[in-house]
């Protein structure tokens, strides 16, 4: 696995590398034929070559493709990174797809709730939740990432299922639903005075 990761950055660093020549290689175009590098340009599409090492880069249909001359060749196309070595035995992919709702932080996306004395039900789809501000009434339903609450007085009954609750801020009350979350949540608490129960 280490090997595989260690390839796919190292043949990252190949499209970076290769991408260089398009310039050197279009710098050179008045005197096309004298050097070993070509430059091919139609819509939509962009070709680097060098005959001399077979090194390539291609950039067609919003895909990006480096390929060295031993084979080893890199992909990026909609967020996926794909490395395969030129063997065809090891291929590493990074990709930036929506993890299990069983992991913790599977998601990037955050919702903040703030104000004063607000009243809200929230139906959380894999967000992170923040609430702060003061007096706030808040209720979570769905699937969240994580949720904290911060701020002052704020009352937040949490129905969703979720793996990690974080407290902060002072006299924040949580009730959080042993229905939706079989296997307790991990609660931090390093506010001050905030109460935690739990409801069915």
């Amino acid at each position: 696995m280490k090997s595989t990761w260690f390839r796919s950055v190292f043949l990252m660093g190949l499209i970076c590398l290769l991408c260089s020549v398009v310039w050197s290689a279009a710098s050179d175009d008045e005197t096309a034929g004298q050097g070993k590098q070509s430059v091919l340009l139609a819509p939509g599409k962009l070709l680097v070559k060098d005959s001399s090492t077979g090194d390539s880069v291609n950039i067609f249909n919003n895909k990006i493709q480096a390929e060295e001359g031993s084979g080893n060749q890199a992909t990026i196309e909609k967020n996926q990174i794909t490395a395969t070595e030129g063997t065809g035995r090891n291929t590493a992919v990074i990709s930036n797809m929506q993890e299990s709702p069983d992991t913790p932080g599977a998601s990037s996306k955050q919702i903040v709730i703030d104000g004063v004395d607000t009243k809200r039900v929230l139906e959380c789809k894999g967000e992170n939740v923040v609430v702060s501000g003061t007096g706030n009434k808040v209720t979570i339903k769905g699937f969240c990432s994580a949720v904290s609450i911060t701020g002052v007085d704020n009352k937040v009954n949490v129905e969703a299922s979720v793996p990690k609750i974080d407290l902060t801020g002072t006299d924040n009350k949580l009730n959080w639903s042993t229905s939706a979350n079989p296997k307790p949540p991990s609660i931090s608490n390093t506010g001050i005075d905030n109460r935690v129960s739990t409801i069915d």
